[in-house]
């Protein structure tokens, strides 16, 4: 799993520079496939969800 961020704002902790909608993503070491977590819920409901589509995926 990936988070990314600006880096003026890692350096400076200016909320003015922070990214909007900047949602973590999965690469999945099997398939390569890039997978665009979201924003609007928990984390773990998102890390759920993928785990559970993998299942039913295979």
């Amino acid at each position: 799993m990936f988070f990314f961020e600006y880096r003026k704002y890692l350096k400076t902790g200016d909320n003015a520079s922070r990214l909007a909608g900047n949602a973590p993503f999965i690469i999945d070491k099997d398939s390569g496939e890039i997978v665009e977590l979201g924003t609007a819920w928990p984390l773990e409901k998102y890390l759920k969800d993928y785990e559970e589509s993998k299942t039913t995926r295979s």
